[in-house]
């Protein structure tokens, strides 16, 4: 036991535990006392890497429509978590104890697989360079370990919604934002290439939006999105005379391709609603497949790099809402 008195509530002090580190998970029961009377108790938890653990993680693969775990089919039963206590902060307020007891509670009702990752506040885990910063790492390989303590498997999602834009024009076509989403990304795949229970998943319930207008797929205004537009109609379309007669328009409203404009709002608004402006439905479903493409493209440019760093598996989130909510 360690004894430390504190003189004021506000003073945090670092202490030194009398214990050398070993592998494996430590939990530590703490008990607070105020003027002599017991305040409240908790239980934090910290591990020691454990290299014999991460040699014994379970294989998981995929074979058709099934997938195996150690070479048998799996019946996948999994849940979206994070932690029980601070839920998307549990990689900024790590505690591996209750990790460990929520983790232990799925496994015996059966769950067999957990899905987790940054839903939000990228940039206080992310560095300016693409690279997360070294205690988040931390918190994470406590996590890691925790799944495979419990014989769970992990899927990570490297983003949620819509991919980071950090300070460039477009998350999905800027180079700029593009190396440093790969850099990110790497950089946890590298970590963690030889643990075969890790399935990484590019992000959850993807938008291919202005991120202002999630999940509506609205074009994000400028040079990069209209240069993209265009060169998907060409190969679409093949030549601007066919794009003419498809979108219904005169030479003089579409003489050449450097008149050709994202929709606006209300291109994308019902022409059967009465009182609704007149619009170019055929741009707007244009546009639709066009997110569509360019989101399938930015998965299997990022894919091809991520593929030589590891063998191990990956998918991406579909949206709830589904193509008839407008959304990938």
């Amino acid at each position: 036991s360690l004894k430390v008195d504190l003189q004021r509530a506000s003073h945090y002090q670092s202490i030194t535990l009398p214990v050398t580190v070993e592998p494996g998970l430590y939990k530590i029961e703490g008990e607070v006392s105020v003027n002599g009377k017991h305040s409240h108790s908790f239980q934090q938890g910290f591990w020691g890497w454990d290299e014999a653990l991460v040699r014994s993680a379970s294989v998981i693969e995929v074979k058709g429509t099934r997938f195996l775990k150690n070479g048998k089919t799996l019946p996948v039963a999994g849940t979206t978590y994070m932690a029980g206590d601070v839920s998307r902060k549990f990689l900024w307020m790590p505690n591996p104890a209750v990790w460990d007891q929520d983790m232990g509670e799925m496994a015996a009702s059966g769950l067999n697989m957990i899905r987790t990752g940054l839903w939000a506040n990228h940039r206080e885990a992310i560095l300016d360079s693409g690279n997360p910063r070294e205690d988040v790492l931390c918190a994470l390989d406590a996590y890691v370990l925790t799944c495979l303590r419990n014989d769970l498997i992990l899927t990570f999602n490297f983003y949620s919604f819509i991919p980071d834009n950090w300070p460039s024009e477009h998350p999905y076509l800027d180079a700029r934002a593009l190396t440093l989403q790969r850099e990110y990304m790497l950089s946890l795949v590298r970590r963690y290439a030889s643990i075969p229970s890790i399935m990484w998943d590019f992000i959850n319930e993807p938008s291919v939006s202005n991120p202002e207008k999630l999940w509506k797929t609205r074009p994000l205004p400028g040079k990069l999105e209209r240069k993209a537009f265009v060169e998907y109609l060409k190969r679409t379309h093949g030549d601007l005379e066919t794009l003419r007669v498809r979108w219904n328009m005169t030479p003089e409203e579409l003489c050449s391709w450097e008149q050709v404009e994202l929709p606006v709002e209300n291109d994308f608004a019902e022409p059967w609603a009465p009182g609704n402006p007149v619009i170019n439905g055929g741009k707007a479903y244009d546009f639709m497949r066009y997110a569509q493409d360019l989101f399938a493209s930015w998965v299997s440019g990022h894919m091809k790099v991520l593929r030589e760093a590891t063998t191990q598996l990956f998918c991406v989130g579909q949206d709830e809402g589904g193509v008839a909510g407008l959304r990938p």
